[in-house]
C-alpha cells in the first residue's frame, strides 16, 4: 500500500513519503498493543455467563477494537506528523532551542518525544506564539495522560467553558481571553482515555 501525503500537504505539512511510513509505522507502535487484547476480565465466568444470556455482550467485538485501534494509530500519526521540532517551535517563538527544551522539561509546553526527538503538537500555537496560559494549564495536567486524549481534550468544546451561551474548548476558551483557572481547574481533574 502507498501512503498518500495529500491531506498533510493541505495543511501545509510537508512530509516524503518515507517519513509518512515511518510516522504511520511509530503510531502504530505507539497506539496499538505488542499483543492482541486478551479476553481477561474482572467478571468470574458466573457474571460473564449471566450478562450474555440476559443480551449484553462483556467485550467489544474483535472488528470494533480493531477499528478503534487504528484510528487512534491513524489520529497519532497525523498529531505527530503536523507536529514542529524543537528547532521549528523555536524559530515561531523567537526563542532559543534550548529555552524550548527547558520549558518542556517544566510542562509550560507539550512534546511528544520520538526516536526523532520532540514534537511539539500544533494545538498550543497560534501563529509564531502560543495559546495564551497554555502552559499554565499543561502543568496541571496529569503526564500520565496519552497525547491523543490531551490533544481531544483542548479541541473538544466543554459545558463548563460558555461564552455568551456557546460552550468552548478549553483552546478557544483561552483564545478568548477566558479566565485561565477555570481551565486550570478542569485539567487538573481529567482522567482522560483515548
Amino acid at each position: 500500500m502507498v501512503l498518500s501525503t495529500a491531506a498533510f500537504e493541505r495543511a501545509g505539512v510537508h512530509l516524503d513519503p518515507d517519513e509518512l511510513d515511518r510516522l504511520v509505522a511509530d503510531a502504530v507502535g505507539a497506539v496499538l498493543p505488542a499483543t492482541a487484547l486478551g479476553t481477561a476480565t474482572e467478571l468470574t465466568a458466573e457474571e460473564v455467563a449471566a450478562l450474555e444470556r440476559g443480551g449484553l455482550r462483556t467485550s467489544p467485538s474483535p472488528e470494533r477494537v480493531r477499528h478503534v485501534l487504528a484510528r487512534s494509530a491513524a489520529e497519532y500519526a497525523a498529531l505527530v506528523g503536523t507536529a514542529y521540532t524543537v528547532a521549528e517551535a523555536a524559530r515561531r517563538l523567537g526563542i532559543d532551542q534550548s529555552r524550548v527544551r527547558h520549558r518542556l522539561g517544566a510542562r509550560t509546553l507539550y512534546g511528544i518525544r520520538n526516536v526523532d526527538g520532540w514534537r511539539l503538537p500544533r494545538f498550543q500555537f497560534d501563529g509564531d506564539q502560543l495559546v495564551p496560559n497554555i502552559g499554565r494549564v499543561l502543568t496541571s495536567l496529569d503526564p500520565g495522560l496519552d497525547p491523543i486524549s490531551i490533544a481531544r481534550w483542548f479541541s473538544a468544546t466543554d459545558p463548563d467553558l460558555t461564552l455568551d451561551g456557546l460552550a468552548l474548548s478549553p483552546r478557544d476558551w483561552l483564545m478568548a481571553g477566558g479566565d485561565a483557572e477555570r481551565v486550570v481547574s478542569i485539567a487538573s481533574g481529567l482522567d482522560l482515555i483515548a
